[in-house]
């Protein structure tokens, strides 16, 4: 498996613009435009529907005009390469043993051949979730991860070298998943057979999600700390599993897939995981 790792000003744009247009954001998007000078005008002027951008995305076009791009680049700050080298070296370190993880817990392979991390500079302090700024992965590019980084974090420091690694590898079970065809089959066989009524991109993106997160949890737990050696915060865990049903009966599926040798146990055991879920009433609820 192959891993690099870019700073791009057209993923700068791309990444930023993107989430500028959704309907909803979160408090670091919508402080982060006002921080850029964004204004809902500005962006309605664009004549951009956030529906129609995964063309931009898919192709990694920079869709502004040369004006509207300078405008924006006045907040890109690539990461300087000690930075990236040590990320890098971080991640490199660690990747195999976690897709070797994932592949004996889920039964099945996902066709990774590269990785790419592209590094999302931001200047807004302080740090929202435990683990770092905002990471994605776009569903239509599986094996890229956009991973925001601040300007002035110095990776020589373990203990922010190790935000972002977590960070990282809670995006790389994204892509293990996306790209992870007999998950993807099942997922959209279930769906096919038994969930029409839910829409087909909250219904992949929930579970997907819920799976990630169980495996690395921005609150600092996971099902797969261990693996890496990692040390969990067992209150927030605990905490986490007493109140939140969806996130026990998730550790519950992976256990169990853990402790499985049958052969077919992904076939098997994810429908279950999916109809718990559904009657649990995950998209009944906001």
């Amino acid at each position: 498996m192959n891993l690099k790792i870019v700073n791009s000003s057209t993923d700068f744009i791309i990444y930023y613009l993107s989430t500028f247009l959704e309907k909803k954001q979160t408090s670091f998007f919508k402080k982060t435009a006002i921080d850029f000078g964004i204004t809902e005008d500005w962006l309605d002027n664009l004549g951009f529907k956030n529906e129609n951008f995964n063309k931009y995305i898919i192709n990694n076009i920079n869709p502004l005009k040369k004006e509207d791009s300078d405008f924006f680049l006045k907040n890109y700050f690539p990461t300087n390469s000690a930075n990236i080298k040590i990320l890098e070296e971080g991640v490199s370190k660690n990747i195999s043993t976690l897709e070797n993880f994932l592949r004996e817990l889920f039964g099945s392979k996902s066709d990774i051949k590269e990785i790419e991390i592209s590094l999302i500079p931001s200047n807004l302090m302080p740090r929202e979730d435990f683990l770092s700024f905002p990471a994605s992965v776009h569903e239509k590019v599986p094996n890229k991860i956009y991973l925001v980084i601040h300007i002035q974090d110095n990776l020589e420091n373990e203990d922010i070298l190790l935000m972002y690694l977590k960070t990282t590898f809670h995006e790389f079970s994204h892509i293990f998943l996306n790209l992870n065809q007999e998950f993807s089959d099942i997922l959209r066989t279930e769906w096919v057979k038994n969930y029409k009524n839910i829409n087909p991109r909250e219904y992949r993106k929930r579970i997907k999600e819920l799976i990630a997160s169980s495996l690395f949890y921005y609150k600092d737990f996971g099902f797969a700390y261990s693996v890496l050696g990692l040390r969990e915060n067992l209150k927030e865990k605990e905490d986490s599993l007493k109140k939140n049903k969806y996130r026990k009966i998730t550790f519950d599926f992976l256990e169990e897939l853990k402790n499985s040798s049958d052969k077919d146990k992904l076939e098997n055991l994810l429908p279950v995981y999916i109809d718990e879920l559904i009657k649990g009433g995950l998209f009944l609820e906001e």
